[in-house]
């Protein structure tokens, strides 16, 4: 007999054995196909990658049809959704920290200028880095195709948003990672 046919009539007979076990024995047979059955779809179903709805605060320092056309463009994508109303940068970082919302918006006094000369980044996304999912989602939105009245004017700039990440800025998993699973 050829050995690589007798390696396989050996696994099959090896495995007609355990299945024959795995009948005769309920529990092993629930702890061996339950289980996984269980987890998959228990997993399937809580551990969703779709960020959506993301709590966030807004400072507008510039209080014109441009930045609230700016803020609904922004919510529109629902990524993001305005929740709270800050006055600076400060008081955005603030907000953060204590943990009110997930990110920030602040739009400078200069943001329409900035637009239009297309010279850099329009508004300020600040972004709690401690879930890196929810993190990366949203600073996704830094290349956001704005075009306040339909009119695309800043077609090289490469980034409508700038990105400032907290508490995670190397993007590290494991520190959101590793304590979830100790949970």
């Amino acid at each position: 007999m050829n050995p690589v046919s007798s390696s396989f009539v050996r696994i099959f007979a090896i495995c007609q054995k355990e299945f024959i076990h795995l009948v005769r024995d309920r529990l092993t047979f629930g702890m061996v196909i339950m289980i996984p059955l269980i987890q998959l779809v228990l997993f399937g179903y809580t551990i969703n990658t779709d960020v959506r709805n993301v709590p966030t605060a807004v400072a507008d320092s510039l209080g014109n049809s441009f930045s609230r056309q700016l803020i609904m463009d922004l919510q529109a994508t629902q990524v993001v959704t305005f929740t709270e109303v800050a006055n600076s940068e400060e008081e955005l970082q603030h907000l953060i920290r204590e943990g009110i919302v997930n990110a920030g918006l602040y739009i400078p006094e200069d943001a329409e200028k900035r637009f239009y000369n297309g010279e850099e980044a329009v508004a300020q996304l600040l972004i709690d880095g401690g879930d890196t999912v929810l993190a990366a989602a949203v600073s996704a939105l830094r290349n956001f195709p704005f075009s306040p009245g339909g009119v695309i004017t800043n077609m090289d700039m490469t980034e409508t948003l700038s990105t400032r990440l907290f508490y995670n800025p190397e993007k590290r998993t494991a520190l959101f990672t590793v304590p979830g699973l100790l949970g």
